[in-house]
């Protein structure tokens, strides 16, 4: 997966997850998944999907970001 590339130095696709006990304390509390494909400049692309995640567990997170991230068009 990936995020706007002033925020990530890597990326593609991401298979076969387990996240548990997850305990979120402090400020920003929210789980951001964002799957995505990232194109290159001269038009080819990287997948950078999610498939077979398992997340449970989880506490303290008020906030889930789970969108397709894609650049703007």
């Amino acid at each position: 997966m990936y995020d706007w590339q002033v925020s990530s130095t890597n990326f593609g696709p991401t298979k076969t997850v387990l996240c548990e006990n997850l305990n979120c304390e402090g400020g920003c509390r929210a789980l951001r998944i964002l799957p995505g494909i990232y194109e290159y400049a001269d038009g080819s692309k990287v997948d950078c999907s999610l498939t077979d995640a398992i997340i449970s567990g989880v506490k303290g997170i008020n906030e889930y970001k789970l969108y397709l991230q894609t650049h703007p068009l």
